[in-house]
């Protein structure tokens, strides 16, 4: 890997497009692991986690993939990209749960912000962002999914403390605490909501590792 840019401390690999998705919520079939392992001859799909690396400018995740990938196999995507970095979630399709969560779109620099929309049975919520070098060895988060063994093709970016911090995150949301979206949208539209409960440690974390222009 070589490293040809370096922005705030986080080194980011320009030649490649990394992806994560994973499942925390249930195990894949062989069939569906299957179907996941067509879209990259080197992926090898474990039984929650699927991992694809894209090497060069033109290479990217077929069209249709990543909806497909989070509407049908699983739940959590964290991606990283030519220092740019989106995270997302799919819930099971809800309609208050939607409107709730319509409340914290936000918009940043440079395409960033919270944006929330349905697909088919399937909410999924995307963040994307730039991020600062995150220390998370004070603040780990467990969630108490047993490490995947069975995928075989493991991207060069360790994405597993932003996984971990996804689906703490997701299990928040399903109790009804949203304060943590109220993070990110005060980071990037402050004033925009108002009366947050106090921030959780999800929320603390997502404000500590959020960049913006002011950070370069």
């Amino acid at each position: 890997m070589k490293i040809i840019s370096i922005r705030n401390g986080f080194q980011c690999d320009h030649s490649s497009s990394n992806y994560e998705f994973f499942s925390s919520e249930r195990a894949l079939t062989e069939n569906e692991r299957s179907s996941v392992a067509k879209y990259s001859r080197r992926s090898q799909p474990g039984t929650r986690k699927a991992t694809f690396q894209y090497n060069g400018d033109w290479n990217d995740l077929p069209s249709g993939a990543e909806d497909d990938l989070l509407t049908n196999y699983f739940d959590i995507l964290v991606s990283e990209s030519y220092d740019s970095w989106h995270f997302a979630i799919a819930f099971d399709y809800d309609n208050q749960l939607l409107k709730n969560l319509k409340k914290y779109e936000c918009e940043g620099p440079d395409d960033a912000g919270l944006v929330i929309e349905r697909k088919n049975t399937r909410i999924i919520l995307h963040l994307h962002c730039q991020i600062r070098d995150a220390d998370f060895s004070s603040r780990p988060f467990a969630t108490g999914i047993a490490e995947e063994e069975d995928d075989e093709s493991e991207v060069e970016v360790d994405f597993k403390n932003f996984r971990n911090l996804l689906i703490t995150l997701k299990r928040e949301i399903g109790k009804g605490t949203f304060s943590s979206l109220s993070a990110v949208v005060n980071f990037y539209e402050p004033g925009k909501v108002s009366g947050a409960e106090p921030y959780t440690k999800v929320g603390e974390t997502l404000r500590s590792v959020l960049s913006g222009p002011e950070d370069d």
